[in-house]
């Protein structure tokens, strides 16, 4: 279940609906609250992908190959899922990276191969050109 709080009532009924979960140690609930922000933008997953692809370019990688190197090096968001195995699995993820992850995650991108490895990389103010 995904929700959004935007007023008392609201709250009210989420506050009710933990009240009735059956609580079994055994299947334990995860409960997660996030404040809502704006979701990541288009300009900043092409420019990202646009790095991807000049770091790739540079290290002799797949873009595909870069990007999951680069997501796992410079701590892209945490994604947790069940895979079909019934197992909890976490992997870096970005599609459910809201602007403000992505920022911060992209800041991290662009220092590791800038200040590390000495790359040009079309900066954030670029962004409009990757729309």
């Amino acid at each position: 279940m995904k929700t959004t709080i935007a007023n008392e009532a609201e709250r009210g009924k989420l506050l009710r609906h933990i009240n009735d979960l059956q609580i079994n140690p055994a299947r334990p609930w995860r409960v997660e609250i996030k404040k809502l922000s704006k979701p990541r933008s288009v300009g900043q997953i092409r420019l990202y992908y646009a790095w991807c692809e000049i770091a790739a370019d540079h290290f002799g990688y797949w873009k595909d190959d870069m990007d999951e190197i680069l997501r796992e090096h410079c701590k892209a968001p945490v994604h947790t899922y069940v895979n079909l195995e019934g197992v909890e699995v976490e992997r870096y993820s970005l599609s459910d990276a809201d602007s403000a992850e992505m920022a911060g995650f992209m800041e991290r991108v662009q220092l590791f191969l800038t200040a590390e490895h000495g790359l040009m990389l079309p900066s954030g103010q670029d962004e409009a050109r990757y729309w």
